[in-house]
């Protein structure tokens, strides 16, 4: 096949036609490779509706939007190291917080005690 970067959609130079070496490859091509999986071109979009963010509490922050992601795309979620870790944080009796958590289907609950200066 002969063709230009931009005829291929993968560039806007239309100067020329594209000569394919094994050097360009992310892996070595044999007869028969896709196209796609030979320049690395084989990813995916995932539209998101706005509501996902805007209207759903457990995707408010990176590792919801990552769980959900996860679970579109039929893959399993795995935590970073850094949630599961139990923080550690100093101890204040200046500032009045008394947390009680009777749910046993929360798996992490944080409060922070903030003192406003005016």
């Amino acid at each position: 096949m002969l063709a230009s970067p931009k005829e291929l959609g993968i560039s806007e130079d239309h100067e020329g036609i594209l000569e394919i070496t094994a050097e360009d490859a992310y892996k070595k091509p044999k007869a028969g490779d896709q196209f796609v999986e030979y320049f690395g071109l084989d990813d995916f979009v995932v539209d998101c509706e706005n509501k996902m963010f805007t209207h759903r509490p457990d995707c408010f922050g990176n590792l919801g939007v990552a769980r959900e992601l996860a679970g579109i795309s039929g893959l399993k979620f795995v935590s970073p190291e850094w949630y599961l870790r139990t923080p550690r944080f100093g101890s204040s009796s200046k500032l009045p917080l008394r947390v009680k958590v009777e749910s046993k289907n929360v798996s992490r609950f944080m409060a922070v005690a903030l003192k406003i200066f005016r």
